[in-house]
């Protein structure tokens, strides 16, 4: 008499919804009847305009608002577990946020804060 062989379960992973694309998309057609680009070329002057430690700050901020939504649920067991120190702990949270944020080219970071910004725009226009 053989064994049963017992398969491992896998959970599949989610996608993240956070992913930014370093390629732009080859056919573009806007939902929203294009506007004017004098305003889009000053906000991105703007952006561009910005100095490196602004940029990172914002993308920063930007990061740590995303992760912190995307692991709620992780971060609420990770801060339950019973061997969490809270003052160490919560530290500890925030060097690795910052840390993640880090990875990332300051293009990166100035293409994600410049899309961030017209969302904001949209978003206060619509």
């Amino acid at each position: 008499m053989d064994a049963p062989v017992l398969k491992n379960k896998r959970r599949k992973k989610s996608r993240s919804r956070t992913q930014v694309s370093d390629s732009e998309p080859e056919t573009s057609s806007p939902a929203v009847p294009s506007s004017p680009k004098k305003p889009q070329q000053a906000q991105d002057s703007s952006i561009d305009s910005m100095t490196e430690a602004e940029v990172t700050a914002a993308f920063t901020q930007f990061y740590a608002r995303q992760t912190t939504q995307e692991f709620a649920e992780d971060l609420d067991r990770v801060r339950r577990a019973e061997d969490f120190r809270e003052v160490e702990g919560v530290e500890m949270l925030i060097t690795a946020l910052r840390q993640g944020a880090s990875l990332f080219s300051i293009d990166e970071m100035r293409r994600v804060v410049r899309a961030e910004r017209e969302k904001e725009r949209a978003r206060a226009g619509g």
